[in-house]
């Protein structure tokens, strides 16, 4: 499913078997101010307010869970292959621009 985010909230969590994950919570103009949770990857890491993504929506009883949507399912989508490909060059810079800002501080701090 296609969808916009409006809100993102993201915390670095600690399972019972002590094992650490990032939750993600979301929130989308088609599901109004209803949170979706979800765990948090290299993709959400560069997911910002406005962003259109494509994700998978399930109900678990009173909540929503999303899954980061397979490849196949995004070029099967209505916007088809050519959203998918602005999609993944939008990460591609934004990910580029993250590791220039982490080389200069690097540089920085020798």
């Amino acid at each position: 499913m296609k969808v916009t985010l409006t809100k993102i909230s993201s915390k670095e969590m600690t399972s019972k078997a002590g094992k650490k994950y990032q939750s993600v919570g979301i929130q989308t103009n088609e599901h109004g101010e209803k949170w979706i949770n979800g765990f948090g990857n290299d993709e959400t890491d560069c997911w910002n307010e406005n962003d259109t993504v494509y994700i998978d929506v399930k109900e678990n009883g009173d909540y929503l869970n999303f899954e980061i949507a397979k490849a196949d399912d995004k070029t099967n989508d209505e916007g088809g292959n050519t959203d998918v490909n602005n999609e993944i060059m939008e990460a591609i810079r934004k990910t580029y621009q993250k590791l220039v800002d982490i080389e200069e501080l690097i540089k920085n701090n020798k």
